[in-house]
């Protein structure tokens, strides 16, 4: 999960821009996601291959923008 917390409402994509799970910079002030049971996808701290949202290894993740 990722807050806005200086109030501008961007927040940058836990996914790469070409992945089909929208831009780099998202107009939002909260977002939320799922790396799923297979731990691929999204950069999340030591977890995740900051991988496609469209890949394979993405399958099961969640994201909450979309």
């Amino acid at each position: 999960m990722k807050l806005d917390n200086n109030y501008n409402n961007q927040l940058e994509n836990p996914y790469t821009a070409d992945t089909g799970a929208g831009s780099d910079l998202l107009n939002l002030g909260v977002i939320a996601w799922s790396i799923g049971k297979d731990g691929g996808g999204a950069k999340i701290g030591d977890k995740g291959n900051g991988g496609a949202k469209t890949s394979t290894t993405s399958d099961d993740d969640v994201i909450s923008w979309q």
